[in-house]
């Protein structure tokens, strides 16, 4: 994963840099000065509305004057075009839409390319420094693993989900969010049978995502750009593992969400 931030210079131009993001740090390979550094619980309610949106391959958005937002790339690419600069983001990468200049500054979509987007106040605030990790991650062409978990029979279940993201290119309507949680997991973390208080959707950063439920569907291992719905509140639970040190980020949604 990396993380850019789209912000404005002393000269007014807009300019790309480094993002930190605000990690939870949990498992046996997190360090005292990891654990200390975790964010105020504060923060994770700095947000606004969260919505996706669908890009067709080839189109281009100018994102001068855009809300204060994160962009969390699922599938395809994204090209931002600054003065004198430019970056690719890639499926796992998360953008920060800060402030931008007067000068053009545009985001062009390689693939079809699939983004969930989180307005952030100006109470919200970046993190501990992360490095990139090396890894194989899918190009702009491949699909993503868009996944459901469900409850049935008091046992969770697993299934694709094809209704997160608009049929065609177009955005959701904004959905209200009720905290947003960067999560980083040691190697081999493992969560036994359990639910959650409340739907969230989860997102991908980088690593191995294990997700494994007592009723259809089995297992899933979810990579960067990766996204489950979850809503497991009840009944058996489920099961989680990581494969490799894994990053994630948590959108916690109301119950009557408009994907429920």
């Amino acid at each position: 994963m990396t993380g850019f931030r789209l912000s404005r210079d002393g000269a007014g131009k807009s300019r790309i840099a480094a993002l930190t993001l605000p990690f939870l740090h949990f498992g046996a390979t997190a360090t005292e000065e990891e654990q200390a550094a975790a964010p105020d619980p504060r923060l994770a309610g700095a947000i606004g509305p969260v919505r996706t949106h669908r890009y067709a391959d080839g189109t281009s958005e100018s994102l001068v004057d855009s809300p204060r937002r994160l962009l969390l790339v699922v599938s395809g690419a994204v090209r931002i075009d600054a003065p004198d600069m430019r970056a690719v983001a890639r499926p796992g990468d998360v953008v920060l839409v800060d402030a931008t200049g007067e000068q053009d500054l545009t985001a062009r979509f390689v693939g079809e390319t699939r983004l969930i987007e989180v307005e952030v106040t100006g109470e919200w605030q970046a993190g501990s420094v992360m490095p990139e990790l090396l890894e194989a991650r899918r190009g702009p062409r491949n699909a993503p693993t868009i996944a459901e978990m469900y409850v049935a029979d008091d046992r969770a279940n697993l299934r694709d989900l094809d209704r997160l993201f608009p049929a065609t290119p177009g955005d959701s309507p904004g959905q209200d969010a009720l905290a947003l949680s960067w999560m980083c997991l040691s190697p081999g973390s493992f969560g036994d049978w359990h639910t959650e208080p409340s739907p969230s959707l989860v997102f991908v950063l980088s690593g191995g995502f294990e997700l494994e439920v007592g009723g259809s569907g089995g297992k899933r291992v979810l990579h960067a750009g990766d996204v489950c719905l979850v809503r497991d509140d009840h009944g058996q639970g489920h099961r989680s593992r990581t494969h490799g040190e894994t990053r994630f980020a948590a959108i916690r949604l109301p119950d009557d969400h408009q994907w429920a």
